[in-house]
């Protein structure tokens, strides 16, 4: 069993559409309107989107609302993978709360039931204040306004929400600091300060990579050897990596993600570069294990501080290689890969606007935001409009981005700052 973090963890959950899946209720209304879903379609957004284009609006949409979160509970479920997380907050000893955007009475139904007694006592009959869970009726809050929502997740002092609405983040009153998790088992974009799941699964590595636990137990043997001590290393922020030690004295890194997804891809590109005979890289031994990848483990420092000629040498020699022809069998690009000079702009923009989130206490906040509105956006603000070519389409990527540089008689910031290829 993990050792308990030092500090003080508080993760907030949504309830509806997050906590509760509605899709059999969703897909009878579905059926009674005649709607067709598409695969991979939003079967919400599809009922909802169907109801705003209608004669009654929202009031359609909102009748549908009343009926699932009253009369329509008993075709409730909980969400996949939401039982699992619950537990393993409570092994270990991670509360959670509740906190749900749900008025007394539904508005298209003002005599109808009690829609917050109601998912109370679906929550009870479905088992989710057993003990296993950590939660209780207590630790269950309502608020009558998203308002109301945002200033109850910052009284309680979450660390940590997981909500299907982004809405709920961009709330005036949503409190800076607390690491926002978006629930979007359809998809989303990663547009904003918030981390994008599509499970509980992967909501489970997340909180557990910022709470630097694993989320599935990590692998007891290596190709039968037992594993006799695990070490966590720090220095990594997308994945955690753990040393492991067998009994033989053989040593491996264990990689934990963020999400399987990630998980998946990496393992893959490594096999790929393996099979290639590219240099240094770790060697894949297994991926037997659901919580972590399994590498060669291979002795170093970080962060490296002292680079020599050598060092940069190899990492040319590497760079060369896995750009050398031929590249047949893979066709996958990496997870925030880009193609053109306009997605490159897009994703700088989006970090530095997370930059500007950054809570108040992190290190060097003030400097950071001193230099991001001083000189970055002052940079940005110098590009030229957005072109967006592939940039495979226009040589290599330095000469592409000189083009869009502002053109004057003195050399601008961006040439001081752009490295010389």
């Amino acid at each position: 069993m993990p050792s308990v973090p030092t500090p003080t963890f508080l993760v907030g959950i949504d309830l509806d559409h997050t906590l509760i899946s509605y899709a059999r209720g969703l897909r009878r209304w579905a059926e009674t309107l005649g709607i067709t879903i598409s695969p991979g379609d939003s079967l919400k957004d599809a009922v909802r989107q169907n109801c705003w284009n209608s004669a009654e609006g929202d009031v359609a949409w909102q009748r549908i609302q009343a009926d699932l979160y009253g009369p329509g509970m008993n075709d409730a479920e909980v969400m996949p993978g939401a039982r699992a997380f619950l537990h393993w907050l409570d092994r270990n000893r991670i509360p959670a709360v509740v906190v749900s955007h749900k008025t007394v009475f539904a508005a298209a139904a003002p005599d109808g039931p009690n829609l917050r007694e109601t998912a109370l006592a679906w929550m009870a009959a479905q088992g989710l204040f057993s003990p296993e869970t950590g939660l209780t009726r207590e630790r269950v809050y309502f608020a009558a306004t998203r308002a109301e929502k945002a200033a109850r997740i910052a009284a309680l002092g979450c660390t940590h929400f997981i909500d299907d609405l982004p809405a709920v983040f961009l709330d005036p009153g949503f409190p800076l600091g607390v690491r926002s998790v978006l629930f979007a088992p359809d998809g989303a974009n990663e547009d904003g300060a918030w981390s994008v799941v599509s499970s509980w699964d992967d909501a489970g590595r997340r909180i557990a990579h910022d709470l630097e636990l694993p989320w599935h137990e990590l692998p007891t043997e290596i190709h039968g050897t037992p594993v006799v001590n695990t070490a966590r290393l720090h220095g990594g922020r997308n994945s955690s990596v753990y040393r492991l030690d067998c009994s033989d004295g053989a040593r491996y890194a264990a990689k934990c993600y963020e999400s399987t997804e990630r998980m998946t891809r990496e393992a893959e590109a490594l096999r790929y570069l393996n099979a290639r005979s590219i240099p240094s890289i770790p060697s894949l031994a297994s991926m037997d294990s659901p919580a972590a990848v399994v590498y060669e483990f291979i002795p170093g420092t970080s962060p490296v501080t002292d680079v020599s000629e050598a060092d940069i040498d190899v990492a040319m020699g590497f760079i060369r290689a896995i750009n050398t022809p031929p590249r047949d069998g893979w066709e996958r690009s990496a997870a925030e890969a880009v193609f053109s000079l306009s997605e490159v702009e897009d994703t700088i923009r989006a970090r530095t606007q997370r930059l500007l989130e950054t809570p108040a206490d992190t290190p060097l906040h003030d400097d950071m935001r001193a230099f991001v509105r001083g000189t970055l956006l002052g940079l940005l603000a110098e590009l030229a409009p957005c072109d967006p070519t592939p940039l495979a389409a226009r040589g290599t990527c330095a000469e592409s981005f000189r083009l869009r540089l502002p053109q004057c008689g003195a050399p601008s910031r961006w040439h001081a700052l752009l490295p010389r290829f």
